[in-house]
């Protein structure tokens, strides 16, 4: 009988590994998929997008963004952070927002930002 537990918990703890690895490279991999163009877009409909932040502004509770969207379209992202943001240009974001027009132009309102990488100097680009 005590072979028999070893083996039951060897192979209980082979499988829990095996399933906490899988789960953690799946999670690497899921990313924001992009939707349509920020201007072919309605206000008030959330989009996904994915680009490389060209411009960080930080005014009182808020902080603009330039970002170069990886379909070449660029756009203003605006966010209401509940803490501190560690964003600069370079950075290689995945947002999630809702588009709003503002004075005629549409931007988008991220409600959720993902960095994603960096791009240094020579176009090298981390994660």
């Amino acid at each position: 009988m005590k072979m028999e537990e070893k083996t039951i918990t060897k192979t209980a703890l082979i499988t829990t590994i095996i399933g906490l690895l899988l789960l953690f490279f799946l999670s690497e991999n899921n990313t924001l998929t992009t939707t349509k163009t920020v201007g072919e877009s309605s206000p008030q409909e959330t989009v996904n997008l994915e680009g490389l932040v060209t411009k960080v502004v930080h005014k009182n509770t808020a902080y603009f963004l330039d970002v170069d969207a990886t379909r070449r379209e660029k756009m203003n992202i605006v966010v209401f952070p509940s803490e501190e943001l560690y964003l600069k240009e370079g950075n290689i974001v995945a947002i999630q927002g809702v588009v709003q027009e503002y004075k005629g132009e549409k931007g988008v309102i991220a409600s959720k930002i993902i960095v994603k990488g960096e791009v240094k100097q020579g176009n090298e680009t981390t994660s």
